[in-house]
């Protein structure tokens, strides 16, 4: 039996570039007024609309009719959409009679102000972590007053995909290594985590025996006997993860080869946003069962391919709290670049790594002294050589929550 693990981490790297300058505002148009000798004196005609920083008039009554202050923003962007929104997202709205404007971004609903005074409506969201909700509101101020839009909200994308460990040992026997925050059973049912969401595409389902002695069948959630059943599919199907509060969660996948014997399947795991494939492992000779675990975040597509055999087969899911045996692996730079060493950066703050740590030219490096404190700490990779450091690599996220009781 052999899990090979083809690729590991797959976070995100953004960049920011200069913002335009913004063209002269033109001046106040001229406005010319005429008065018809039948129109009453109380009138007033204009040639041109008149416009207050290029307000129509319509907008204007109502900011006079306002007392001064801002109207409340409108057409807020990004609109509501069910696709989760890639870091960092652009915010931005219109305003009439607001010189100056603060937003109040988070992952907590009403969210914090994070900046109070930007001169345009615009601010670039990078809070929150793959599969998180960060709810925002931009209030329009000038000397006289402020009004603030309603709350908006938007998915976070992308995803962390963490190879965890292989489990040639436990077997059916999964209720004391598995499934502490909830699991999925083909054949026997469901208790989902509030953090996660699994839907599956393009299986069947077939139960080989509703009650059996062996134990590299499935355990009964109740402890009350073993059965094996199966999602089954040729030539693949898929199972869709969405791991919803923005932390890491280890998720294992379950495939038994009860009836065949010499089943060979791949499994790929890819980030639901981009389509890309970041980890291929291939399942041989399983007829005693297997476990494949994960750590996540964010949106994941598992496909489990048939290569040999009748179909590609699994059994259950089970979601557990993240473990600590975690280990950063990266791809090694070009020889060429005659790498002297690489260097991790951790630190509490996106992209800035007040800690580094060498590792030489290994290309894997045990994750180890984040605090258990459920705070979010980002791990990074740059390579040295004599001529300097490289920029770290796209960051991910590590979140150990202590164990509970």
């Amino acid at each position: 039996m052999t899990w090979r693990v083809l690729a590991v981490v797959v976070a995100l790297l953004f960049s920011e570039s200069d913002c335009p300058l913004l063209a002269q505002q033109p001046a106040a148009p001229r406005v010319r007024v005429r008065r018809d000798p039948h129109t009453p004196v109380t009138a007033v005609v204009y040639e041109t609309p008149p416009t207050v920083a290029d307000t129509p008039i319509d907008a204007m009554a109502k900011w006079i009719a306002n007392g001064g202050k801002p109207l409340p923003p409108e057409n807020l962007q990004p609109a509501p959409t069910d696709e989760a929104l890639l870091l960092p997202v652009e915010l931005s709205c219109t305003a009439t009679g607001a010189s100056s404007f603060a937003f109040a971004v988070g992952t907590t609903n009403p969210p914090p102000t994070i900046a109070a005074n930007t001169p345009e409506c615009t601010f670039l969201a990078t809070q929150g972590n793959p599969g998180q909700t960060v709810y925002w509101r931009v209030t329009a101020k000038n000397a006289v007053g402020e009004s603030s839009s309603p709350i908006r909200s938007f998915v976070v994308g992308g995803s962390t995909i963490v190879p965890a460990s292989a489990d040639l040992v436990t077997g059916g026997q999964w209720r004391t290594s598995y499934g502490r925050d909830g699991y999925l059973l083909a054949g026997d049912g469901a208790m989902l985590p509030s953090y996660a969401t699994v839907s599956l595409a393009d299986e069947f389902q077939y139960t080989w025996t509703e009650d059996t002695g062996e134990t590299r069948a499935l355990q009964r959630p109740d402890a009350s006997g073993y059965f094996a059943a199966t999602w089954y599919r040729a030539p693949s199907f898929t199972v869709t993860v969405q791991i919803t509060d923005g932390r890491l969660h280890r998720v294992s996948f379950y495939a038994l080869d009860w009836d065949y014997g010499g089943r060979v399947e791949r499994l790929e795991a890819m980030d639901a946003t981009s389509g890309q494939v970041v980890d291929t492992r291939t399942a041989t000779d399983f007829a005693g069962g297997v476990y494949a675990s994960y750590v996540l975040s964010g949106r994941v597509v598992f496909r489990f391919v048939h290569v040999a055999g009748p179909n590609a087969v699994l059994a259950g899911i089970f979601f557990d709290p993240p473990t600590s045996q975690l280990a950063l692996t990266w791809e090694p730079n070009a020889e060429r670049e005659a790498i002297v060493r690489y260097e991790i950066g951790i630190g509490p703050t996106r992209g800035t790594y007040a800690q580094t740590v060498s590792v030489g030219l290994a290309t894997s490096w045990d994750v180890r002294g984040i605090p258990e404190d459920g705070k979010a700490y980002w791990i990074a990779v740059r390579a040295v050589n004599a001529t300097g450091a490289s920029p770290f690599s796209a960051p991910i996220a590590v979140v150990f929550v202590p164990p509970e009781g």
